[in-house]
């Protein structure tokens, strides 16, 4: 009778825990959660809730408990090796990351899981074992999985180097699946890497015929026409419909704050720049935040910005024009 009595309010505690988070109320619905645990530790919904509010809340060490308890467990097993596998590729622990990878054997993530495993093994061992591994793959003859190997084929030929390659890859997968708009996207990508804008805005024009509200390809055109052109009115509307749509996204956000600095409006460029930044510390928008103070005459918050993104990003090439360009 007590264990029912435990097991109904537990029950209740999960369905409440469950509306604290549709509110967003991260740290009521994490307490609701640890109480069900206190009360069965071996509570999978707890534990996988709980994992989900830790990387959420940038604490993956916490994350990586709950899965590794799930996992070990028998329980969500393949929910819980993907995520696993993430936070050791997060961490740049690429053999780890490969050995979680593939312990997901079925389950919503099991395709992502197959291409994460190649590119750990690109990681690992360079390009060609990664192509030959994703080639077998190729060899089973799924047609779903077709368009996502041609994709991540000319993106490991991208990070290593190879922009002419990916392009050709990406011709290739278009070849096999005609007007893919994930290949087109990708193609105009390497269109623009290679310098060729016209052909870039050509293939992301295409898209948004079909898809007039994707805003990845709203924001990637209107970024294109702010880097490469001198139509920022049009850029901006393009970026403008793009944050419309996904707000808190910080490459919109980013590309945002850099039409408006393309418009000479430096305090808000400044203030769009520092939010995605926050959001995304990412390189590219390192080099962007960094040229902006700098043009602002806030010269040594721009070098420290930019070393620390060059400390974790040596290599990256906008980073790197840009703190050259200025710096010189």
């Amino acid at each position: 009778q007590a264990y029912k009595r435990s097991s109904e309010r537990n029950t209740l505690r999960l369905s409440y825990a469950r509306l604290l988070l549709e509110a967003e109320q991260l740290d009521a619905a994490s307490e609701q959660y640890r109480e069900v645990l206190r009360q069965d530790r071996t509570n999978s919904d707890a534990h996988f809730a709980l994992a989900l509010i830790a990387l959420q809340s940038r604490k993956p060490d916490e994350a990586y408990r709950h899965f590794l308890t799930l996992f070990e467990s028998g329980q969500r097993r393949d929910d819980a090796a993907w995520f696993l596998g993430q936070i050791e590729d997060e961490r740049g622990n690429y053999r780890e990351a490969y050995n979680w990878y593939g312990a997901v054997t079925g389950g919503s993530h099991v395709i992502e899981a197959l291409l994460r495993k190649s590119y750990m093994l690109y990681k690992l061992e360079g390009i060609q074992p990664a192509l030959a591994s994703l080639e077998k793959l190729r060899q089973h003859g799924n047609t779903l999985l077709g368009p996502q190997l041609y994709v991540i084929e000319a993106e490991l030929y991208y990070e290593d180097g190879q922009p002419a390659q990916a392009l050709r890859r990406y011709e290739q997968g278009l070849e096999a699946f005609p007007n893919n708009l994930n290949l087109v996207y990708g193609r105009a990508m390497m269109h623009a890497e290679l310098g060729d804008f016209p052909s870039s805005e050509r293939d992301l024009r295409y898209i948004l015929d079909r898809l007039p509200d994707d805003a990845r390809s709203l924001n990637a055109l209107g970024y294109l026409l702010s880097n490469h052109t001198d139509r920022y009115d049009e850029a901006y509307s393009l970026i403008e419909r793009a944050l419309a749509i996904t707000p808190d996204d910080p490459a919109v956000i980013d590309s945002m704050g850099w039409v408006e600095y393309r418009l000479g409006n430096l305090e808000r460029s400044l203030e769009l720049l520092q939010e995605a930044f926050k959001r995304q510390p990412d390189p590219e928008i390192a080099a962007h935040l960094g040229e902006v103070l700098w043009k602002l005459g806030h010269r040594q918050k721009a070098q420290d910005i930019w070393r620390t993104a060059l400390d974790e990003s040596p290599n990256h090439r906008v980073l790197r024009e840009t703190v050259d360009r200025l710096s010189r």
